[in-house]
C-alpha cells in the first residue's frame, strides 16, 4: 500500500500543478471479494492492484494495474512497470508498454521514476482499459530504454489478475470518478501530451 501511495505522489510531483478537486463518493467494499484488493486499517486507504509478472533467468518484468483510494473516494488510478532483478532492486528502464488486445493495438508511453515507471491513467483511458478487459487474447510487447524490447504472450492464468482489475476499474467507473491526486486539468492535459496512450484498431 504505502509503495503505491510512493509512487503516486512521485507522479504528482513530476505533473507539477495541484488544484482541489472535488471528491466524487466510491463505495470500496464492492471490491473486497476481489484479488489483490488490500484494505490498509492504520492509514485508512484501500488498494486494488492486477500485476501481470514476466519471469526471466535473474529476475522478472512487472506490469500492475492499481488503483487506491480513501474510506470515500478513488485517490487514482495507474499502471506502473519494471523491470527487476531477483533482489528486487531495478535493472532496466522501460519506455513504452504495447498491449494488442484481440487485433486492437494500444501503446501506452511510460513516465521514468526512480524506482519504476508509471503512467496515470485518467477518464480518457477507459476505452483501453474496455479493451483489455473483453479481450479474448492478449500479447505484450515491452520497449525498453537503449535496450531493445519483447514480445510475450500470456496464458489466462497469468494475465487473470491484470485483466480482473482492468475490468473492475471499468465496472465501477474508478476512472471517472478519480480525483488524479488532486492533479489539476491543465496538468494532466500536458502529462497526456507527453505520455500518450493511442489505440489503433
Amino acid at each position: 500500500m504505502k509503495r503505491f501511495l510512493a509512487v503516486l505522489m512521485l507522479v504528482v510531483m513530476m505533473c507539477g500543478c495541484v488544484g482541489l478537486a472535488e471528491e466524487q463518493k466510491f463505495d470500496y467494499t464492492v471490491l473486497e471479494k476481489l484479488d489483490g484488493y488490500n484494505y490498509d486499517k492504520f492509514e485508512k486507504m484501500w488498494s486494488l492492484a492486477g500485476e501481470y509478472r514476466i519471469k526471466a533467468a535473474d529476475g522478472y518484468i512487472s506490469t500492475t494495474l492499481i488503483a487506491l483510494g480513501d474510506k470515500e473516494s478513488v485517490q487514482g488510478v495507474m499502471l506502473t512497470a519494471g523491470v527487476y532483478k531477483s533482489d528486487g532492486s531495478l535493472y532496466s528502464t522501460i519506455d513504452k508498454i504495447e498491449i494488442l488486445a484481440d487485433d486492437t493495438l494500444i501503446s501506452i508511453k511510460m513516465m521514468p521514476l526512480e524506482e519504476q515507471q508509471a503512467r496515470l491513467l485518467t477518464d480518457t483511458s477507459v476505452e483501453a482499459l474496455r479493451l483489455i478487459s473483453e479481450a479474448k487474447e492478449i500479447s505484450f510487447k515491452i520497449t525498453l530504454k537503449n535496450a531493445g524490447s519483447g514480445t510475450f504472450d500470456p496464458t489466462e492464468d497469468e494475465i487473470a489478475n491484470f485483466v480482473q482489475a482492468a475490468k473492475a476499474i471499468v465496472e465501477n467507473n474508478m476512472l471517472s470518478l478519480s480525483t488524479n491526486a488532486g492533479i489539476d486539468s491543465e496538468a494532466i492535459e500536458k502529462f497526456e501530451e507527453t505520455y500518450p496512450i493511442t489505440i489503433e484498431k
